[in-house]
């Protein structure tokens, strides 16, 4: 069985989470985990923004019409997003 040295007491401690002998944590992860709580405190997720909501709403929409629009602009937005890295490649090719 694997044994580990207490940081505090200098007992060695069969348990993988905290000292037979006195208690205190040993594993690391965890420690480090609740510093960092402790230091910064838990964090609410930020709720979405409006037009990643609008997004949503749109691509889950029961009107065919309005799913279509979502789909052909995001489309063009896909293929916006292609050029722009393609004329990047370009740059970056011809500068080497």
């Amino acid at each position: 069985m694997k044994q580990i040295l207490c940081k505090s007491c200098k007992q060695w401690s069969t348990d993988e989470f905290n000292c037979e002998h006195c208690g205190n944590l040993l594993n690391e992860h965890i420690i480090r985990e609740e510093k960092y709580i402790a230091k910064h405190g838990i964090q609410k997720p930020k709720p979405p923004g409006k037009l990643a909501v609008f997004f949503e709403k749109t691509r889950n929409s029961k009107n065919p019409f309005v799913r279509l629009l979502y789909y052909i602009v995001m489309g063009i937005w896909g293929i916006y997003v292609g050029l722009v890295v393609f004329m990047l490649y370009l740059a970056i090719a011809a500068s080497a």
